[in-house]
């Protein structure tokens, strides 16, 4: 009896309790990713403690685990000092600009194989050019031009417009907008960089929109979706010209894609005095350069974290059965250790 007790106890110093997910799993192995539905910060951070991701800047490894947040937590930004709350807010962000940017990567590897194609073969097949039309649409691509012409002209479009975004600045232009994610648009309608529609139904009215006027604040249905449709307006709007003419210099000379030397490009979306240098100090303040050098992990594992236990198992681990306390008096490095890890944690 004492020696089950024994073993129990131990199991429970050395951290065998783990923190019930928000989501349901029923293999074994780890996802590939991991779509994050939280109500509170703290929640938050647990979250993402018992993922490993402590820090907002993988120094040591530039992988980020693939957790993706739907929306910002309810109470969001209560409980956080200006610090935590930007820290955190990068955190949630950087995820969905390394996913976003993993699809454009594929979306260019596919118009690499459709120029290699042309290039063979000096014309596409209906498949391929129903893709290619589907893609034109897509990053708003016109011409009038028909045949072989048509197809040469979109493709040299794509090319240049179907590329990466550093994601230094999709963080930076969200904080901005947002002021870290606390605007009502951003909590409300998860909106990270407040972009208008006119003549709709949907969305929510500014509140210092004069009498007579008809613009929204464009809503979305989570906080992807809107980092992808700001995406989308970099790589097809004109104000955005500049940066993408800018990126395919980058490209033709090899050079990696540097967010802070490409904040200036963003000058003409925006009616802010100095926004380039906005965008410049944010990135350099937070050195998001790391973040454009960084790469999701093929696969995100749970961490052996001390505070990530449900309820049952930490009640067991700070009371110490007394069955077992002379064992415990005689060894009681080990649980202490825990409990001082658990205090730091929670």
């Amino acid at each position: 009896m004492l020696k089950s007790a024994v073993v129990t106890l131990l199991l429970i110093c050395l951290g065998a309790g783990t923190i019930s997910p928000a989501w349901s799993r029923n293999d074994s192995k780890a996802p590939a990713e991991i779509n994050l539905r939280v109500q509170t910060t703290a929640d938050l951070q647990k979250q993402f403690s018992a993922y490993g991701y402590n820090e907002y800047l993988p120094l040591k490894t530039y992988q980020i685990p693939p957790l993706y947040l739907e929306r910002l937590p309810r109470d969001w930004p209560a409980g956080t000092d200006d610090t935590l709350r930007s820290r955190l807010f990068i955190q949630i962000l950087t995820p969905l600009a390394l996913r976003l940017n993993q699809k454009l990567t594929a979306e260019r590897l596919e118009i690499e194989k459709l120029n290699q194609s042309f290039a063979e073969q000096q014309k596409l097949s209906a498949a391929q050019n129903k893709r290619l039309e589907k893609l034109a649409e897509e990053y708003d691509i016109f011409t009038r031009l028909q045949g072989k012409a048509r197809q040469e002209y979109l493709l040299a479009e794509l090319t240049l417009k179907v590329d990466n975004i550093p994601p230094s600045l999709l963080i930076a232009a969200a904080a901005i907008a947002t002021d870290w994610g606390t605007s009502r648009a951003a909590r409300q309608g998860n909106a990270l960089y407040k972009e208008y529609v006119w003549n709709e139904k949907t969305g929510l009215i500014p509140e210092d929109r004069a009498p007579g006027e008809n613009y929204r604040i464009k809503t979305y249905p989570n906080l992807y979706a809107s980092m992808a449709d700001f995406a989308a307006k970099i790589n097809s709007h004109l104000n955005f010209a500049g940066f993408r003419s800018q990126r395919n210099a980058l490209r033709r000379n090899r050079s990696s894609l540097d967010g802070r030397s490409m904040a200036h490009n963003f000058i003409f979306d925006t009616h802010l005095q100095n926004y380039a240098g906005l965008l410049d100090y944010v990135v350099t303040f937070y050195d998001l350069g790391v973040l454009d050098k960084s790469s999701l992990a093929d696969r995100v594992e749970k961490q052996p974290v001390a505070g990530n236990k449900d309820t049952k198992n930490s009640n067991n681990d700070k009371n110490c059965n007394k069955s077992v306390i002379g064992f415990l008096q005689k060894n009681k490095l080990l649980c202490n250790l825990r409990l001082k890890n658990i205090g730091k944690l929670t």
